[in-house]
């Protein structure tokens, strides 16, 4: 009985019990399924903090600044019917005219206010150039979804915030939590597709350390340093000798007046 409540509803097997004649034990059979659902819970929350702390990683081999924030809605963005995700990909093309290195993680969750009313919150975790103009951001984002921008600080401890985060996850507080999205260049392109390949060939996943010397080097440098992995089952120091860091020009704008 467990194999099937491990991989069936509690419905799907007391409708297989009654089939075949075998006894229904529902108490079992909840409690198999609970523990399903929360080894799922725990394993979306492993991978969740996991990706967000190899960005933290490569922005910190980058030498890159790491902030977060919160967009929030308003009563009259809901009512106004603005979607949030095209407004927010306008939103980051137009901070990346000025910062052109600006990289994102975007935590959404449902938080009840005063008065029963349910609303998201959206936690922005980006890294990118030094300065950021907090007052542009806040009138833009007033302008078009109606909304605010609040909390923006520096991250100086990456560890916890990820811990704080991951909590939307699990316990309570996955009720309220939607979803996570993440910008290309996070950590860099295609990093999943090449994790997933050398753990395929050599059983392992690439850690935070070799992510971020990836991320570092440029996409022809990247593939060159990938194929000296064929024979050895960590990097070596010299591959990296002779690649240079990717250099993004910045455009001034009229924020850094």
């Amino acid at each position: 009985m467990f194999v099937f409540a491990e991989c069936w509803s509690v419905a799907s097997v007391r409708q297989y019990s009654a089939s075949v004649g075998l006894p229904f034990d529902a108490v079992a059979c909840a409690a198999a399924v609970a523990g399903r659902e929360e080894a799922r819970r725990k394993g979306k929350q492993r991978r969740f903090f996991v990706r967000l702390m190899r960005g933290f990683d490569c922005a910190i081999a980058r030498g890159l600044r790491i902030r977060w924030f919160v967009l929030t809605e308003s009563p009259l963005s809901v009512a106004s019917g603005v979607s949030f995700y095209p407004t927010f990909h306008r939103f980051v093309d137009w901070l990346r005219y000025w910062y052109p290195d600006f990289q994102y993680c975007v935590v959404e969750h449902r938080k009840l206010r005063l008065g029963g009313e349910l609303r998201s919150d959206f936690h922005v975790v980006c890294f990118g150039e030094d300065y950021l103009a907090a007052e542009s951001m806040e009138y833009w984002w007033s302008e078009h979804y109606l909304g605010s921008v609040t909390g923006m600080e520096a991250i100086w401890s990456p560890r916890s915030v990820g811990s704080y985060l991951a909590g939307y996850l699990s316990g309570s507080d996955s009720g309220r939590f939607i979803k996570a999205t993440y910008s290309q260049n996070w950590i860099f392109p295609g990093f999943v597709r090449i994790s997933r390949r050398i753990h395929h060939v050599w059983g392992r996943y690439l850690d935070g350390v070799e992510l971020a010397e990836l991320s570092c080097l440029t996409r022809g440098e990247r593939a060159w340093v990938l194929a000296q992995f064929g024979e050895r089952s960590r990097f070596r120091r010299d591959y990296l000798e002779g690649c240079g860091d990717v250099k993004v020009g910045r455009r001034r704008g009229r924020d850094d007046l």
